[in-house]
């Protein structure tokens, strides 16, 4: 499933870098929540699944 997402995130912003920029966010701090090593708010949640145009359910299961 985490390579699913980031799939996901390469083919709408080229890279998780970009990904991170869009979300105003760090790279480091993407890349843990994607890595599970930091557990996403359900606001960042939101914002994530609005920008890749996915569900909130869909960033969920990829996050879980």
């Amino acid at each position: 499933m985490e390579q699913d997402f980031k799939d996901i995130i390469i083919k709408k912003f080229g890279s998780q870098a970009n990904f991170a920029k869009t979300l105003n966010w760090s790279r480091q701090k993407l890349n843990k929540i994607i890595l599970k090593q930091r557990e996403a708010k359900v606001s960042e949640i939101n914002l994530m699944a609005k920008e890749l145009n996915i569900s909130v359910s869909a960033v969920i299961d990829f996050l879980s």
